[in-house]
């Protein structure tokens, strides 16, 4: 099994998770981030998020109610690039299942993550008559309006 094909995996159980701020446990609660920590976690051993199964630590302290609204700080996209070292970024238009996206919209900082599956869907928090869940949804085109880059797992890395 590929890696990309071992992060669509390991994702799916989480459908259906109820939204929850810095929540990262499967069924109970979640944020688009879990997925992101938890796959990277699970394929290089290097978890990280604190042990209790939140987001990480550097970015739980900043990643308060709204914070995306505050700042003009690219405070996702930092966190990832320095506690995920393992992850390649790439620009969104090359991305293939099993990579994940991030997304923000014009004049704001990304402040989404999103995985991409086969057959042009995505795996995010979406609002339903139910409340917010992490659901699969057609990758649509004013989603792909609001894509800013991509990361990958690169083979030789994990």
């Amino acid at each position: 099994m590929t890696v990309r094909a071992r992060i669509c995996a390991l994702a799916l159980p989480w459908e259906g998770t109820p939204y929850h701020k810095l929540g990262c446990v499967p069924g109970v609660g979640a944020d688009c981030s879990s997925l992101l920590w938890t796959c990277y976690g699970t394929l290089t051993g290097n978890a990280p998020w604190q042990p209790y199964g939140a987001a990480p630590k550097a970015c739980a302290a900043l990643l308060s109610a709204q914070w995306e609204y505050h700042t003009q700080r690219e405070v996702l996209l930092e966190a990832i690039r320095r506690y995920m070292p393992r992850l390649t970024e790439i620009p969104h238009t090359a991305a293939v299942p099993g990579d994940f996206l991030l997304l923000g919209f014009p004049g704001c900082p990304a402040s989404h993550a999103a995985l991409l599956l086969p057959g042009e869907m995505v795996l995010h928090p979406v609002r339903t008559g139910h409340g917010t869940v992490l659901q699969r949804e057609r990758r649509h085109a004013a989603l792909r309006k609001t894509e800013r880059t991509a990361f990958s797992f690169e083979a030789s890395h994990v």
